[in-house]
């Protein structure tokens, strides 16, 4: 008897297109299906059985495109909190999830289905020098851990990343490994390969459409268990997944720019509560955010020196003190100046005050260009740092006639404020 199925249609829609269909065959859950719609031809993913819908109302599933599902399970349920955390449609989720050199390929129907699989046709490997030795590093006990943050050099890391590779496939688990740009993950790629061998897959934008359909199937079919990649690697349909490593986790190339706008670090923590794999970050100088999780004991650690917190960084909380420096930030600098050390601070606000404000209405100097607040300069007055817009200090607000006033801490400021704390310090 036939079953009936929800089908999500693979299209760009303002809204996701979900129709029931029948099927004399049993179809699973994550099934991409070829059906017609308004007389056209279309791919969809089957989502759910639909128990309640009639057969007789339905249309008929034509068949299924792949002999797989082209979701896994985990997948499926990651591209809805997907839709649902970056706010975003069904479909769009799963057209990141599943690359469109997958979801793209030709699809005819003439009474059968007739499916055209481009043939990868490998050009020659670019030699990319090894510029990145691999240093061996005795790895600590590190006993039970979900999260890891392994701050080394990456020489280092590469070293640690080999060794908790080889523990998770002993053991028949997959992992996937993430580098921020794709040079570096050419870079790296043959270390993996001389110890890894045919057991390794690549995924990253600049691969032709064949070579990542045939990698990504390699993938799907079990064949390997190792795959290295960029961001969009992140999905790779993996069973059985017990590690992710994201080398290099402080880089901003991790977040996607097109909706959805995903980052990837937070798209593995998702994995992580979905399937219950260990997430493991490398850096030599980790995000705020993962510094924040060491700190809190929430994530285990590995240094030069062995499993331990991160070294002499103090957060120095300033709501209700006056003024740009701590009392802290000037106590260790006399304390190495004293020693003969240097000292580099980092302001990152051009100018001498950073924005003029009318106290008795708010209204701000703002650039009738750019519309961003104008800096004010000891010497040029107030300019705007996009277009080059300058005008002299303004004493009344055009608004309400009030006396403006400057605010802010500029890097002209801070450099006049440190000569007068410290007179003898050369200061550049």
């Amino acid at each position: 008897m036939p079953l009936t199925y929800d089908i999500l249609i693979d299209r760009n829609a303002p809204k996701d297109l979900i129709f029931s269909y029948s099927s004399n065959n049993v179809l699973q859950i994550g099934d991409y299906v070829a059906v017609f719609l308004k007389g056209h031809l279309a791919k969809g993913y089957v989502i759910k059985e639909n128990k309640k819908a009639s057969v007789q109302d339905s249309k008929m599933v034509l068949d299924r495109i792949f002999d797989v599902p082209l979701v896994l399970p985990h997948l499926l349920d990651l591209a809805y909190w997907i839709s649902e955390y970056y706010i975003c449609n069904l479909s769009q989720a799963l057209a990141t999830v599943v690359p469109p050199e997958i979801r793209g390929i030709d699809v005819k129907y003439d009474g059968t289905l007739k499916v055209k699989v481009p043939k990868a046709r490998r050009k020659k490997k670019e030699s990319y020098p090894g510029y990145i030795p691999l240093s061996d590093y005795q790895l600590p006990l590190l006993g039970e851990y979900r999260n890891l943050l392994v701050k080394l050099p990456i020489e280092k890391r590469l070293s640690v990343y080999l060794k908790l590779i080889e523990e998770e496939m002993d053991n028949g688990r997959g992992v996937v490994v993430l580098f921020p740009e794709v040079d570096t993950l050419l870079a790296v790629e043959d270390k993996f390969r001389k110890k890894y061998q045919e057991n390794v897959a690549l995924l990253y934008s600049g691969q032709s459409p064949a070579v990542k359909n045939e990698e990504w199937w390699r993938i799907r079919y079990g064949k390997v268990k190792l795959v290295l990649g960029t961001r969009s690697a992140i999905f790779a349909p993996l069973e059985n997944l017990g590690l992710i490593i994201i080398d290099g986790e402080e880089s901003d190339s991790y977040k996607d720019e097109s909706r959805p706008l995903y980052d990837a670090r937070t798209v593995a923590y998702r994995i992580q509560e979905l399937i219950g794999c260990r997430v493991i970050f490398g850096s030599s100088t980790p995000s705020l955010d993962t510094y924040k999780k060491v700190t809190e004991n929430r994530m285990s650690i590995i240094t030069e020196e062995g499993t331990r917190d991160l070294s002499n960084i103090k957060l120095v909380n300033m709501k209700g003190r006056r003024g740009f420096l701590s009392k802290e930030l000037i106590h260790y600098c006399k304390v190495s100046l004293a020693r003969k050390k240097q000292i580099l601070i980092l302001v990152n606000r051009k100018g001498y005050f950073t924005l003029e404000v009318c106290k008795n209405c708010g209204y701000i100097a703002r650039c009738p260009n750019c519309n961003i607040a104008l800096v004010y300069h000891k010497d040029e007055g107030l300019e705007c740092h996009y277009c080059g817009y300058s005008i002299d200090k303004i004493d009344h607000c055009p608004e309400c006639g009030g006396k403006m006033e400057l605010f802010g801490y500029g890097v002209e400021r801070i450099e006049e404020i440190l000569q007068k704390i410290f007179p003898k310090a050369r200061i550049a």
